[in-house]
């Protein structure tokens, strides 16, 4: 399978990243990212719930959190009275 083709544009740093995973290490069959995909889905397989989440992310997107104060529940009235001196 292919490794999707990338842009080179960017940082420095990213376009020396994005070449190194596009090439293979010497002595290997496939390139360095295929290897980290297969060896992520290698520890999905073997239970690795990190490399599960990492997996479902990627594919579905990360879950949405919820905003503070954005459940169903009505809200809550609160009243502060001082009393008077007596």
């Amino acid at each position: 399978m292919p490794i999707p083709s990338r842009s080179l544009g960017g940082k420095p740093v990213t376009r020396a990243l994005i070449a190194a995973l596009e090439e293979s290490a010497p002595g290997a069959n496939a390139p360095n990212l295929r290897r980290i995909v297969d060896n992520l889905i290698g520890k999905a397989i073997d239970g690795d719930l990190s490399a599960i989440k990492e997996i479902f992310d990627r594919i579905d997107g990360k879950a949405p959190t919820a905003a503070a104060g954005a459940g169903t529940e009505a809200p809550t009235k609160v009243v502060f009275e001082w009393k008077g001196n007596d």
